[in-house]
């Protein structure tokens, strides 16, 4: 009778769709850690490598990489509460490797995402700000990463572009902005850091303008 049919098997059918929940629940935190093991991996490759890089000739638009991010990391914002935004002119090319660009910009925009993270912050929020900067003979780009995430300790600062060192113990790799700076160095510009603990971080690039 399908009243029995129904005492017998559907407890079984609820074991088994828990036991299928679990089992979903361990396969994404497996691919998570395999994915963070891959970017550790993949970073510290390129880190060893850097002394082969050369300096790339192509135009690259920082304008259009950085409106790329907020397609990229949609989800993530979003799940997050991290409202991005991008302030300055339409255009700003320097002559680069868009590879390097982006690994540039990619670990400066992740770094503040994480931060926001770890913090659990409402309403965080994270701002690019670019401004062009003419020198008798020479055009710049400043670019400013911002956030209002927890910030960094002072006796951290010295330490930020260090290759190992993180201040994110759980989600950092500590040789991202030490690929950053050394990308940076290759095409003769600056990164500094300013940053009030409790209030936010501000990561200031500047390189040379097409």
């Amino acid at each position: 009778p399908n009243e029995e049919i129904a005492v017998l098997f559907l407890p079984e059918l609820k074991t088994i769709a828990e036991i299928a929940d679990h089992l979903t629940e361990v396969h994404s935190g497996v691919s998570s850690d395999l994915n963070r093991g891959l970017s550790i991996t993949t970073q510290i490759r390129d880190y060893a490598r850097m002394s082969e890089f050369k300096r790339g000739d192509e135009p690259v638009d920082i304008i259009s990489l950085l409106k790329r991010y907020g397609d990229r990391y949609r989800q993530d914002f979003e799940r997050i509460g991290i409202t991005y935004t991008i302030e300055g002119p339409e255009t700003a090319v320097v002559k680069a490797d868009e590879t390097h660009i982006n690994s540039i910009f990619s670990n400066l925009i992740l770094n503040a995402r994480d931060a926001l993270e770890e913090q659990k912050k409402e309403a965080g929020t994270i701002t690019v700000r670019i401004e062009k900067i003419d020198k008798p003979g020479q055009k710049r780009l400043m670019v400013k990463v911002e956030d209002n995430g927890p910030g960094i300790p002072p006796e951290q600062i010295s330490e930020i572009f260090e290759p190992f060192f993180s201040t994110k113990p759980t989600t950092g790799t500590g040789l991202g902005l030490g690929i950053a700076k050394r990308l940076v160095q290759l095409y003769d510009g600056t990164i500094d850091v300013e940053s009030d603990e409790g209030s936010g971080t501000v990561f200031q690039v500047t390189l040379t303008e097409l």
